[in-house]
């Protein structure tokens, strides 16, 4: 199942992503799907816990925004 480009994503969760949270989706849920694959859990929905690596990576470093899109969140400056 490993989501092989953007297009690939479920329209569902493509259409509230900003291009850069597509790429951060794609990259850990691809990241995610071989970590699965080499664990070989069978208890474990691999497509479930793909998209919950994917969710919680965007939401580490976009907020979700009115309306349900999600941006980069601003770096706090030091």
């Amino acid at each position: 199942m490993p989501y092989e480009k953007e297009l690939d994503i479920p329209v569902r969760i493509r259409k509230r992503l900003s291009p850069s949270a597509q790429k951060t989706f794609l990259d850990t849920s691809r990241n995610a799907w071989l970590v699965y694959q080499v664990i070989g859990d069978k208890r474990m929905n691999k497509q479930e816990a793909v998209i919950r690596a994917g969710w919680t990576a965007v939401k580490e470093q976009y907020d979700r925004m009115k309306g349900g899109l999600w941006t980069r969140k601003k770096e706090s400056g030091a």
